[in-house]
């Protein structure tokens, strides 16, 4: 019975990747801290659209942070992308503020 748990949720997991054209990054180690203490399994992962794919540098299991009370490593990932200075504004872009002093 827990292996036919297992096979449904990894088709469900392959189908919303492949429907949402998302890229799959495994993790370099185990992300789940079993309640007795043991890193026991990977259950964190990295996503990206398919189009970021070759982007994705490092991801790294920030595991000495001292302040983390979670059964989960967090997880770093770099991401290399080129962003736009923003000095030309987008033509389609448009911004409505709020009239905070309704005169």
């Amino acid at each position: 019975m827990k292996s036919s748990k297992k096979l449904a949720r990894s088709i469900w997991m392959e189908e919303f990747i492949n429907s949402k054209k998302l890229a799959f990054k495994p993790t370099p180690l185990t992300t789940f801290i079993h309640p007795n203490g043991n890193e026991s399994s990977t259950i964190d992962y990295i996503f990206v659209h398919s189009n970021l794919a070759d982007k994705v540098n490092n991801t790294i299991r920030l595991d000495m942070l001292p302040n983390n009370t979670s059964d989960h490593y967090p997880l770093l990932t770099e991401i290399e992308i080129e962003m736009d200075s923003g000095k030309e504004k987008d033509k389609n872009f448009t911004s409505n503020k709020i009239k905070w002093d309704k005169n």
